[in-house]
């Protein structure tokens, strides 16, 4: 499952950018102990899974609702960009760009398409871009 959503660190990071939390599925933390140790583990859980021990670290998007966050186009001075999402060498490639003059804002790229997406979003939402209130501001 963890193919499907963005990493835990990447979660982190959209947590504390506003990301609303109520997704399918959840980073969770669950102490486990053995003979020697107490070892802190993460994983990956579905909502329904959610128990008293574990710690809720972050949501954890599957791409679909990654794509619900990122608008089809930007406005950049007087170009339209357009949302492009490509797999080139096992890589994907999440980007605003006109294709005319090679105008663009911000290539992600990475193995799994859920962290592009989520990458693309966290640039987005750091450069005010979008917000997590659903008001979109799709003019840089």
């Amino acid at each position: 499952m963890e193919t499907h959503v963005p990493k835990q660190e990447t979660c982190k990071k959209l947590k504390e950018l506003g990301f609303p939390q109520g997704a399918k599925f959840y980073w969770v933390k669950e102490y486990h102990v053995t003979k020697k140790d107490e070892i802190e583990l993460a994983e990956l859980i579905y909502k329904s899974e959610l128990e008293g021990s574990h710690i809720k670290l972050a949501a954890a998007p599957l791409a679909t609702e990654l794509l619900e966050w990122l608008p089809e186009t930007i406005q950049k001075e007087k170009e339209t960009l357009e949302l492009q999402i490509t797999k080139s060498f096992n890589e994907y490639w999440v980007i605003y760009a006109r294709a005319i003059n090679s105008e663009y804002i911000n290539i992600t790229e990475t193995g799994q398409l859920p962290e592009a997406l989520a990458q693309m979003l966290i640039y987005l939402v750091k450069n005010k871009i979008v917000g997590f209130k659903k008001e979109v501001n799709t003019t840089i």
